[in-house]
């Protein structure tokens, strides 16, 4: 008892200090807790306080899969619930550090970087994304070409009056050396984004899943954030994944439509008549 009080005007004057609170804040504790409940095999559930909860629970076998993270925020305090379980293998999706604090390139670089170093244990690999558009849509976007060696979910938890929530890409041990070549084989920098021609304006016509109405022939794009699949269409097209396929996964997407440029006209070369 004699140290307690000490360390509760401690811990007080660090969270009067807007430079230091955020170490205590009880958001990085949550996501902590959720995530390392997915990392002990327990699955994804609403976060709560538990006993020994810095302690490995040796109550429950391991589970049947390892799990690679880059999560958004949790600095040190996710390092401290996932000690027991490796967390330097377990954070090095991101290298350890929050993707909040990287640019996109950093984190698509720490990313190709851990799936290449991870080594199979036998068991399933699941990477583990926490949502924050349009930053980690990019991301994850670079791996649709490999969407057949895996399988993909949603999962999230609520805190704090907010649904909190992570993209999740399992795959199988039998899929993860072909999985990490085919990661070796991305470009090892981010595909830019598409650009369209300064002179094209658009006309929005239909939010997502509905019908893009127009007569004639039109140039339509369709996403969100300034990331847009495009098409030609005539006379209206439907406004969903099922046409465009989806250029930005979690948003709400919308459509535009735009008159298409002629291509300038060549003229006909006249024959000169012959004077008599």
């Amino acid at each position: 008892m004699v140290g307690l009080f000490p360390s509760v005007q401690y811990i007080y004057g660090k969270t009067k200090d807007p430079f230091s609170v955020y170490h205590y804040t009880q958001g990085q504790v949550a996501v902590s807790r959720f995530l390392r409940n997915v990392v002990a095999g327990k699955g994804p559930s609403n976060p709560h306080l538990e006993r020994d909860e810095l302690k490995r629970d040796e109550s429950i076998p391991d589970p049947l899969y390892d799990t690679l993270i880059c999560q958004a925020g949790a600095y040190s305090i996710i390092h401290l619930f996932l000690h027991d379980y490796d967390d330097a293998k377990i954070l090095s999706l991101c290298s350890g550090f929050p993707f909040n604090v990287q640019t996109e390139h950093e984190m698509w670089s720490n990313n190709k970087r851990a799936i290449a170093d991870y080594v199979p244990q036998g068991k399933d690999l699941k990477l583990v994304w926490q949502l924050d558009p349009p930053k980690t849509d990019r991301i994850i976007k670079m791996y649709e070409p490999l969407r057949d060696l895996a399988t993909e979910e949603t999962i999230s938890y609520w805190f704090d009056g907010r649904d909190r929530k992570f993209y999740v890409l399992n795959i199988a041990s039998k899929n993860i050396p072909q999985f990490q070549e085919g990661v070796r084989n991305l470009p090892d920098s981010l595909t830019p984004k598409p650009t369209t021609p300064t002179s094209e304006r658009w006309t929005f016509c239909a939010d997502e899943n509905q019908q893009c109405n127009f007569s004639g022939t039109k140039r339509v794009r369709y996403g969100a954030n300034d990331v847009y699949n495009y098409g030609i269409f005539t006379d209206g097209v439907l406004c969903a994944n099922s046409t465009f396929g989806d250029p930005i996964s979690f948003v709400g997407k919308q459509c535009d439509y735009a008159d298409i440029s002629a291509p300038p006209v060549t003229p006909t070369p006249r024959l000169r008549r012959r004077s008599r």
